[in-house]
């Protein structure tokens, strides 16, 4: 499968690699369930499989970029709406 085929194990091998992290870190402080698993989740069990599509079906690399975007929309604003608050009280420095 060529470059696809080493960009799909790569993807699954990170993928693992994450929810083996993500399952023990649950395990060990107690809060192992369905709900929290989902919740890390939920974006990459839709932008992963989405993806994969796209590249194996040739579709430009900006369809790819217009998914993250609607997927992580929400997540990317709070975060910089977070990061403008922390860096205009000066406790960036």
């Amino acid at each position: 499968y060529g470059l696809y085929g080493i960009a799909f194990s790569t993807i699954i091998a990170f993928f693992a690699y994450a929810f083996a992290m993500t399952f023990l870190t649950l395990k060990l402080s107690n809060s192992l369930s369905l709900f929290n698993l989902l919740f890390f989740y939920k974006r990459l069990i839709i932008f992963i499989p989405l993806s994969v599509v796209f590249l194996y079906e040739k579709y430009h690399v900006l369809w790819i970029l217009l998914l993250f975007a609607i997927i992580y929309f929400n997540l990317v604003k709070e975060l910089m709406i977070k990061f403008l608050k922390t860096y205009r009280s000066g406790k960036l420095d």
